[in-house]
């Protein structure tokens, strides 16, 4: 039977909405007996314990609970499912279906009937507890939602499935929607507005060209119960969460709870105020460019910040259930993230802003990696998207620990397993459903799950065990913020709901590409901070994509607005900024031969013949796809700084990075033994410190090789193309490139004229630019120095070197004193013997 019980708790828009049309009978289905009332009084019983918080408000929650009694409850929750269902029909296809199977009902589900054993049961409270945590994500999204598609909000003609991923699509699809399941009229954006005109508290509270922050105080003040009641809803809903949190001065420490401090930041009382900073720090005119794939200008707004954010909060509890479960029978996963279980502190003021900012990045950082893992199979990259996780997969095999991110369990249709050895083709071996890979069956291990786990080697530091050690345990890369789920909080059912390929499809429309909402949340938040990059990864990307905002600009330089502004007051610079900024762009490069190695031959090549080292190798973690700038001068001022002071580090970086790759170990890395009698293998042994050099690792292709990924990641990469790199790309194995391919393609970059042409322009850069200081600051030194000797070694004589001169001057008596009848001239008067 496909679709979900309505005891398993919700975790995005989509199920939230259809789990509520579900209880009241609004979806086709039946609702049992009467859950819709039954609903009522949990909610009211749990809401009675709110009121000693809240005494300010105790009329306006008299009015919810009255609006819950048995004898009233068509008139909220009703109201609500009613709206609910005139949203869903207004945007639907003929393609869609509930997220809820057809037997799943309320009489089944929370209430005992024939036929139904009682252990399968779960009080109306968890109902209760659901609906309450419901109720928020469906008042956030959907008040950003009819903001958006209102006149004035932009996406008025914008589709709802739309092949080309309008920002409405990629929204909807952060939200759990289907796009095959939506509408696909040209103006979606209107027919959503249309939908939403059932909830009487948006389109009466919407104010002409009102900001959303605006717009949603308003909303959350709008509270009568018979004309808004999903605002009176949120509020009673808010207080009871607010009444339940547990406060301390906990901060998240890893991804597990960066999620959980995400998800249940949009009820607190910092998020309004989180909102109207953004209006500070932004202002009204605030201009950026994106550079990449998605290239263009455009007017950043603190609404833009504001939708991405609540799409982040409120995606984050669906990426959460997928991998931990709905939660328990008796604590469902909203209730446990809106009420703060764990605990965490949400500051206010800036501080609040830069947590946003960090845990956007980390998030990025670790579950864009983990989407690039899980979309790729075994036979297409060594993936994990057919890799199991969950509480009781065995992340060990036999008591042994996971050595390697390449499953080691894969079946090849009851053939022998795959060696990979240079003589049997490798592609031979495809996914089919009846034979497979099989991670995390019975004793394979997973490397999915000990990734999850912070147990996979060559992918955590670990975690120091004091302050002190910090230094040692991260020493030359960045901490990576650990995963921090455990075997007990993964998902409890081993099903084909816990493989890669769930998160795989989770995370696509939360962070896997562009214009998915952590990702521009990270971004964005990045541009206005001035985030300096963190890995060799970031400024690889910074670089990569630095080419595109500077140095196009470098033949018409008084079009480039930004520099103008920046140097316009000093036209020495012009010429040099150019000089450098050209060198940039021979760096970066779009073509390359074999004598001229740039970033492109590590990247975005486009390689595809045999004799070549260049190849899709690197691909940044963050910054991957494009990059947002800053346009004001201020700046382009800190843009110039990175651009001139980190090149050396990337230099630096590239260097390390291959220092380490020669001493990958591939007998400790996983790698699969060579065949019996053949010569090939990942494992033939080689000196320690020349792996990938003379061919010495005969790994199939660099993605074979264990030791390779886990040292890009921690340098902030993951691969380019796994597809090309092994072999199966459009071009076939013309693009297939080994280790060796792979050393002598970065030691080229490393040694050749690009990087070193760059680093000597910024060698001339910095003493032109500094020349006129110096020499005004040498002659300001020499005249002081002067008058010091002058002052030491003539007034002061404190060699008594005047002594022994003997100047003629010194000897000399004016002839008016000698005709003076006066005294004689005293001998201290003569110079010479002066003191």
């Amino acid at each position: 039977m496909s679709g979900k019980s309505l005891t398993d708790c919700p975790s995005n828009l989509k199920e939230a909405i259809d789990w509520i049309l579900r209880v009241t009978g609004k979806d086709g289905g039946s609702s049992g007996d009467n859950g819709t009332q039954q609903l009522a009084k949990a909610v009211s019983a749990l809401l009675e314990g709110v009121k000693p918080f809240v005494p300010e408000l105790e009329k306006k929650f008299d009015n919810i609970k009255e609006a819950l009694k048995p004898d009233a409850a068509d008139g909220i929750i009703n109201a609500l499912g009613d709206g609910l269902k005139e949203f869903r029909d207004g945007i639907k296809s003929m393609n869609y279906s509930s997220a809820y199977n057809g037997q799943s009902n309320w009489s089944s589900a929370f209430r005992g009937t024939s036929g139904v054993p009682a252990t399968d049961q779960s009080p109306p409270e968890v109902a209760a507890k659901i609906f309450l945590g419901c109720v928020p994500m469906i008042f956030s999204a959907l008040s950003y939602l009819y903001w958006r598609c209102h006149d004035k909000g932009g996406w008025k003609d914008l589709k709802l499935n739309d092949k080309n991923g309008s920002a409405l699509k990629h929204f909807m699809a952060s939200q759990g929607f289907d796009g095959k399941q939506l509408k696909s009229d040209s103006n979606g954006g209107q027919k959503v507005a249309e939908a939403l005109q059932g909830f009487n508290s948006f389109h009466s509270t919407i104010n002409g060209n009102s900001s959303f922050t605006h717009f949603l105080k308003n909303l959350r003040n709008a509270t009568p119960t018979t004309t808004h009641p999903l605002s009176a809803l949120f509020l009673g809903a808010t207080f009871y969460f607010e009444s339940k949190r547990h406060k301390t001065h906990k901060s998240p420490s890893n991804i597990h709870q960066m999620l959980y401090w995400l998800s249940g930041l949009a009820v607190t009382p910092q998020f309004i105020d989180l909102l109207d900073n953004f209006s500070s720090v932004i202002g009204t005119d605030f201009q950026v460019a994106i550079s990449g794939s998605h290239e263009q200008n455009e007017k950043l707004s603190a609404d833009d910040m504001a939708g991405h954010l609540i799409a982040s909060c409120i995606s984050s509890p669906w990426v959460l259930g997928t991998i931990k479960g709905p939660g328990d029978s008796n604590n469902p996963l909203l209730h446990d993230l809106f009420c703060n279980k764990m605990g965490f502190t949400y500051p206010s003021g800036p501080a609040l802003f830069s947590n946003v900012s960090n845990y956007a990045y980390a998030l990025q950082f670790q579950l864009h990696f983990l989407y690039q893992q899980c979309s790729n199979t075994y036979t297409g990259g060594r993936g994990w998207r057919d890799c199991r996780f969950g509480k009781d997969i065995n992340k060990d095999t036999k008591g042994q620990s996971v050595t390697s991110h390449i499953c080691q369990g894969y079946n090849c249709g009851g053939k022998s397993d795959c060696k990979h050895d240079g003589q049997n083709d490798s592609t031979s071996c495809k996914h089919n459903k009846k034979d497979g890979p099989t991670c995390g069956q019975g004793p394979n291990s997973s490397p999915l799950q000990a990734f999850l786990t912070d147990s996979l080697p060559g992918f955590s530091r670990g975690q120091p065990s004091d302050p002190s050690s910090h230094l040692a345990t991260c020493s030359g890369y960045m901490c990576h913020v650990p995963m921090g789920f455990t075997a007990e909080n993964l998902h409890a059912a081993a099903n084909a709901n816990t493989q890669g390929e769930n998160i795989c499809l989770t995370l696509r429309p939360f962070c896997g590409g562009f214009n998915t909402p952590l990702r521009q949340l990270s971004e964005k938040l990045g541009c206005l901070t001035k985030r300096t990059p963190r890995t060799l990864g970031d400024l690889f990307g910074f670089t990569w994509h630095l080419k595109g905002q500077l140095a196009k600009s470098f033949d018409n330089i008084e079009n480039a607005e930004w520099l103008k502004n920046l140097v316009g007051h000093t036209p020495f610079s012009n010429n040099l900024i150019k000089d450098h900024g050209n060198k940039l762009n021979e760096l970066v490069g779009t073509t390359h031969t074999n004598t001229h190695h740039d970033l492109t031959s590590l990247s975005n090549s486009g390689c595809n013949k045999n004799n070549t080292s260049c190849g899709p190798y690197l691909a940044p973690l963050t910054l991957s796809n494009g990059a947002t700038f800053g346009k004001p001068p201020s700046y382009a001022s800190t843009y110039l700084s990175w651009m001139v002071y980190l090149i050396d580090d990337l230099e630096m970086g590239f260097q390390e990075l291959l220092d380490e790759f020669r001493s990958i170990d591939c007998s400790k890395t996983g790698c699969r033994k060579p065949a019996s009698g053949s010569q090939h293998g990942c494992q033939t042994p080689h000196a320690p410190g020349t792996h990938g050099t003379s061919n010495n690792c005969s790994c199939d292709s660099v993605v074979h090789c264990g030791g390779v990924l886990p040292l890009l990641y921690r340098y902030g990469f993951t691969f380019g193309s796994t597809g090309d790199l092994y072999g199966e790309g459009n071009n076939g194995t013309n693009t297939k490139r080994t280790c060796a391919n792979f050393h002598d393609q970065l030691q080229s970059v490393i040694s050749g004229n690009p990087l070193s042409n760059l680093l000597t322009s910024i060698d001339d850069f910095l003493f032109l630019f500094r020349y006129y200081f110096l020499s005004n600051l040498s002659g300001f030194w020499t005249i002081y120095i002067c008058l010091i000797l002058y002052t030491f070694f003539f007034l002061l004589d404190t060699l008594h070197l005047r002594s022994h001169l003997k100047l003629t001057s010194s000897h000399v008596v004016p002839p008016l004193d000698l005709l003076t009848s006066g005294k004689p001239l005293p001998i201290t008067k003569l110079t010479y013997i002066t003191q």
